[in-house]
């Protein structure tokens, strides 16, 4: 029986966070695992500019305080 997950795993190279002059750099499949949702939706929040990201070649990467911030801005108070 073939899976239904339609997320590819992330490479070894994928699985450390990269560090940069602000912080470290996630992956979308990393903030995909992380809030439990397809990397199509984090797609969908970079291409609407909801979420700050740096296109590498065919891939993006998101700064940790950029995506901290997202999370922020979308925290309900109840």
């Amino acid at each position: 029986m073939k899976s239904t997950n339609t997320r590819t795993k992330p490479s070894k190279a994928q699985k450390k966070p990269v560090r940069g002059q602000s912080g470290a750099f996630m992956t979308v499949y990393e903030i995909a695992d992380l809030l439990r949702v397809e990397p199509l939706t984090i797609y969908r929040y970079i291409r609407s500019k909801k979420l700050t990201a740096y296109k590498l070649g065919k891939d993006y990467r998101v700064q940790q305080k950029d995506f901290e911030r997202f999370l922020a801005d979308r925290k309900t108070d109840r």
